[in-house]
């Protein structure tokens, strides 16, 4: 139970005889719990993995974006070991305010200190997309680029900063704690009976700040995106002869442009859908615990299925994959039989083994 008087007294005298203490499993803490370890499990043999064709898989002629792949791979995989290994957020919006479960709450680490990590970083993966959008349009047109190394370190270091020094704002105006809880309970009179036996943490007590931040981070990024995915696209839909390449070259370029932009983009809905019920959870007013934690364990799926995406879109890796995979080994192995030989009226004739 809170040790704060006002919510005991709130909770003996109100929550008890007005909220209904039924919750479905999705509610608990014990879900997010189990879900995170064992996404853990799963998911960072994965990510790493990831990592590792990336590092020593990748071919030459993916040279030019192998690092940019590996920074936000990297950013990827923190992320998912963050939120599934250290903390796992429980949230109760439309409030802005939880506790996490995991490892660090045990090592007794801050809450606010867990939110700015895990926020950042998500942050820090929405920034690095236009990262990747800058290097295909670097090595794709030859006009409206970064061509200085000083600008191009400029415009790496001005993407990874302006997540943290931007949450830095939101976070210096963390309000008094004992009484935003009670502000809280205005908003959401019934929650979770897990709120009276946690230390909750209160990020903001209106949604100005997060609402500002999330605009801020939108704009930069969407701008960013569609001037260097623009640009590109742009470029690739010239006709080839006007800027004399081969027609072949230019297949090769628009293909690799859309795996690319595939890989980015399917990844990120697993991050959008969440954020959009947030959203509309803080601006409707509209509480419910299973989704929010629904929410927080899709977060977590980002990191694998980024490396699902790339590993199954780009020819090099896939072919990596294949080669591993016990089950396809086994295949080729039935696939390279000896022929048959079958003597039919004198003549010889080769039996081909069937697929």
């Amino acid at each position: 139970m809170a040790t704060i008087p006002e919510l005991q007294n709130y909770y003996l005298t109100y929550y008890l005889s007005q909220c209904p203490r039924k919750s479905n499993f999705f509610e608990t803490e014990k879900f997010l719990q189990i879900s995170a370890a064992t996404l853990f499990c799963i998911t960072t043999p994965i990510n790493f993995f990831g990592i590792y064709c990336i590092i020593f898989k990748t071919p030459p002629e993916m040279l030019t974006i192998k690092w940019c792949m590996l920074y936000l791979h990297t950013l990827a995989t923190f992320s998912s070991v963050w939120l599934t290994g250290a903390m796992m957020p429980f949230v109760y919006f439309p409030a802005c305010a939880g506790f996490t479960v995991g490892l660090l709450p045990y090592l007794n680490v801050s809450t606010e200190i867990q939110g700015y990590i895990a926020i950042g970083c998500l942050g820090m993966l929405a920034l690095s997309l236009p990262i990747l959008f800058e290097n295909r349009q670097r090595y794709l047109v030859d006009n409206y680029k970064i061509t200085h190394p000083i600008s191009r370190c400029l415009f790496y270091t001005l993407n990874v900063l302006f997540v943290p020094l931007s949450l830095f704002g939101v976070f210096s105006i963390v309000p008094e704690q004992r009484t935003a809880r009670q502000v809280v309970l205005q908003l959401l009179p019934c929650p979770t009976d897990n709120y009276f036996q946690h230390s909750v943490f209160v990020l903001s007590i209106d949604h100005i700040p997060i609402i500002t931040y999330l605009s801020a981070l939108s704009t930069v990024a969407v701008v960013q995106i569609l001037f260097f995915g623009g640009h590109s696209l742009s470029y690739l839909k010239t006709d080839a002869k006007k800027i004399k390449i081969s027609v072949a070259t230019r297949k090769l370029q628009r293909r690799f442009f859309m795996v690319i932009s595939v890989q980015l983009v399917v990844p990120c809905i697993i991050l959008l859908i969440p954020v959009i019920y947030f959203i509309f959870s803080m601006l409707s007013g509209y509480y419910n615990q299973a989704l929010n934690n629904i929410s927080f364990v899709t977060m977590s799926l980002y990191g694998a299925t980024a490396t699902f995406t790339m590993l199954f879109l780009h020819k090099p890796y896939k072919k990596f994959v294949m080669g591993v995979l016990p089950i396809r080994n086994k295949t080729l192995l039935e696939v390279r039989k000896p022929r048959k030989w079958v003597r039919r009226n004198a003549v010889s004739v080769t039996t081909p083994v069937s697929f």
